[in-house]
């Protein structure tokens, strides 16, 4: 097996245990719990990230009210950094985010542009009870999460 099949093989692996953690169980029809407000508090430890699926943080977090203005850490996000955000989330969130943070069945839309609150999302995953996301951090080289939260501050730009 070459180098090459075997980070084919380790990606398909990576996908298919996020559509399996992503993926709603038939009987999960119970409305969501409103999230938390505390949003450095753990994720209930009885039902993890991979708990019904409530509104998702990055929409609704107290600090980050919908529709605010990017924060200015995301003005200084280099042309570099927007390439790694851009390759780091495509890899990564695109599949359960949809390509510009629209949402999809497998999870909501991205409302937030703050770059503390998604870089803080992207290391934790699920941060309020009923959050599904898994902490995508292990799967991105150094630097990554901090990419990839700029990127999203930016407004995903092209």
């Amino acid at each position: 097996m070459t180098s090459r099949d075997a980070c084919r093989l380790s990606y398909a692996a990576m996908v298919l245990a996020l559509t399996v953690a992503c993926t709603p169980a038939a009987e999960e029809t119970a409305p969501a719990a409103a999230p938390a407000a505390d949003l450095t508090a753990p994720a209930d430890t009885a039902t993890g990230p991979a708990a019904p699926n409530s509104a998702d943080t990055l929409a609704t977090a107290p600090s980050d009210p919908a529709g605010a203005a990017p924060a200015a850490a995301s003005a200084a996000a280099t042309p570099e950094e927007l390439a790694s955000g851009r390759a780091a989330y495509s890899r990564t969130c695109a599949m359960c985010h949809g390509a510009k943070g629209e949402g999809t069945p497998a999870a909501a839309a991205i409302a937030s542009r703050d770059t503390a609150v998604i870089a803080n999302k992207v290391t934790k995953g699920g941060i309020n009870p009923g959050d599904r996301m898994p902490p995508m951090a292990p799967m991105m080289a150094p630097g990554e999460v901090e990419a990839v939260a700029k990127f999203v501050a930016a407004g995903f730009p092209q």
